[in-house]
């Protein structure tokens, strides 16, 4: 298969497909069944392994012909006793590498009050339950996907661990749930956390605690009722896919006439981005959030993601289109007058008897008159006003992303 310069093009994105992982404690989940547990995540990260290969040779991420870019995988979790650090330990213990994400959600002192077998009815050997493994997940993590800290505080709120829950929802495009399919205990439960993901519209794999029963899939109904089951290998893909692969295109209302497709041309694009526009760029961006307020690890994350690149990316593709039309524009309008000139100097010439001058007057406002078609016809033949208005406006739409995803949303580009 072909490959690209990294410098040639624009960057194509990586498919990264977050893993969220909720369920019991060992309070609910018994150490006979553990075996069958794992065998049954296992599973599902077989067949999320499965489907991200499809969807990373998929428009957007790879062309046809290309070697697509590898796929991430990255699995959120809160490292607690039980489901958390099972799911933890399988994934990591994966042919193709997980990274792994920890999501605590209140300081990691506090947090280390609710471990140990005082807190679980299994016994107190239990290796899953030590401080020593979450340790040890904890170390993974700092050198992965990272660690992160909520601010749920462990006393005086009714439900700690609810904006864990939030977080895991807003923050996954798959949520895994271990649950025994009782009712649970309120926000931050088991239970809470499936019907919350649903209610964003994330796609839930349910996996029965005791590991009897195959995986299967909760699929929302769009009227807002019970959710429908659907088997795993069934009904993952439609929804991973609905949500990874790039939205399809719609006609423009005012005209009916089909967009440019960005999702392929902007990764086919050329023209050169020098690295010091790239770092004025960034420049730009670390005064204006600074200035702000924004927190100096968020202005370090985003200016070392692709995003400066992209930004930079767009606004030169947008300003050299923005350049073409104006420039094709301008001599339309410029030669228009001359092939009125022509017409009429035909005319007079003719009258005047001077038949082969008037001849070539006339052959004149042809060719002005072609020439002027020719540009109003190429210019949309390659769409230049549409790519100016889109590339201006995927530009626009990078540079305030930095913003929308620190508040939890993902915007569509």
């Amino acid at each position: 298969m072909a490959s690209r310069s990294p410098d040639a093009h624009p960057p194509r994105p990586s498919l990264t497909i977050r893993v969220g992982l909720t369920g019991h404690r060992w309070d609910k989940l018994r150490w006979a069944d553990l075996k069958a547990l794992e065998q049954r995540l296992d599973e599902v990260f077989t067949e999320i392994e499965r489907i991200a290969g499809k969807l990373a040779s998929r428009p957007g991420y790879a062309a046809p012909g290309e070697t697509p870019a590898p796929v991430r995988l990255r699995l959120l979790s809160g490292l607690a006793e039980g489901t958390d650090r099972i799911g933890a330990d399988v994934a990591l213990g994966r042919p193709l590498p997980w990274q792994l994400q920890a999501m605590l959600p209140f300081a990691e002192a506090d947090y280390r009050t609710s471990f140990g077998p005082e807190h679980s009815n299994q016994p107190k050997e239990l290796p899953l339950a030590s401080e020593a493994h979450f340790d040890q997940l904890l170390d993974i993590a700092r050198h992965s996907a990272g660690v992160q800290v909520l601010e749920g505080a462990k006393q005086g709120l009714a439900s700690p661990y609810l904006g864990l829950g939030i977080s895991l929802a807003l923050n996954s495009d798959v949520l895994v749930a271990v649950w025994n399919g009782q009712a649970g205990d309120g926000p931050g439960g088991t239970e809470y956390n499936i019907n919350l993901a649903n209610s964003y519209g994330i796609p839930i794999v349910h996996v029965h605690s005791v590991g009897t029963a195959p995986p299967v899939v909760y699929l929302p109904d769009p009227n807002g009722g019970t959710a429908r089951v659907a088997r795993l290998t069934e009904g993952l893909q439609p929804r991973l896919e609905a949500l990874l692969l790039p939205p399809l295109l719609l006609p423009r209302p005012s005209t009916g006439r089909e967009r440019p497709d960005l999702r392929e041309a902007y990764f086919t694009e050329t023209a050169p981005v020098v690295p010091r526009r790239v770092e004025a760029v960034k420049r730009s961006w670390k005064k204006r959030w600074v200035d702000a307020g924004v927190s100096d690890r968020l202005v370090a994350a985003v200016l070392a993601s692709p995003l400066p690149l992209h930004y930079a990316w767009a606004s030169e593709l947008a300003g050299r289109n923005a350049v073409r039309y104006r420039r094709g524009y301008r001599n339309v309008y410029l030669l228009a007058p001359f092939a009125v000139f022509a017409s009429a100097s035909g005319l007079v010439l003719q009258q005047s008897g001077l038949h082969q001058l008037a001849i070539g007057s006339a052959i004149l406002e042809v060719a002005l008159l072609g020439w002027v078609f020719f540009t109003v016809l190429r210019h949309r033949r390659k769409a230049v006003h549409d790519r100016w208005l889109d590339y201006r406006t995927l530009a626009e739409r990078i540079r305030l992303l930095p913003m929308v995803l620190s508040m939890g949303r993902t915007p569509v580009l």
